[in-house]
């Protein structure tokens, strides 16, 4: 939107997006999920909250795990965000720690509605 983004980073992206969730399907079968959301509109923590509250379960997330693509940070450090971000960060509340991680460079793209598209059945 901001013309920020290097020309690698949208290769990378574009990559990314071509790659398929097929063996993701095959792991989702093998452990029986019953459930999966593809984070689009209310980025990963907005489905997992809403996840979770329906499984009246709790989730831990380590942060440094979660798979990025290269320009993500680099482009929120410049406050380059989604238009979905202020009410995606709503979300944050159920954070039990949010005080402690809201510093780390991954936690703005929690709220991120992103998505890698559908996993075949």
């Amino acid at each position: 939107m901001n013309y920020q983004a290097k020309r690698r980073w949208i290769d990378n992206a574009v990559k990314s997006i071509l790659l398929s969730n097929q063996q993701a399907a095959k792991i989702f079968l093998e452990f029986k999920a019953t459930a999966c959301t593809n984070i689009t509109g209310f980025g990963l923590l907005g489905h997992l909250v809403e996840m979770i509250k329906a499984s009246k379960i709790s989730a831990s997330l380590e942060l440094e795990d979660i798979v990025i693509l290269e320009g993500s940070i680099q482009t929120t450090k410049q406050g380059i965000t989604s238009s979905l971000y202020p009410q995606n960060l709503q979300a944050s509340n159920y954070i039990l720690n949010r005080e402690k991680v809201k510093r780390k460079n991954k936690f703005t793209l929690l709220f991120y509605p992103q998505t890698s598209g559908g996993l075949p059945a």
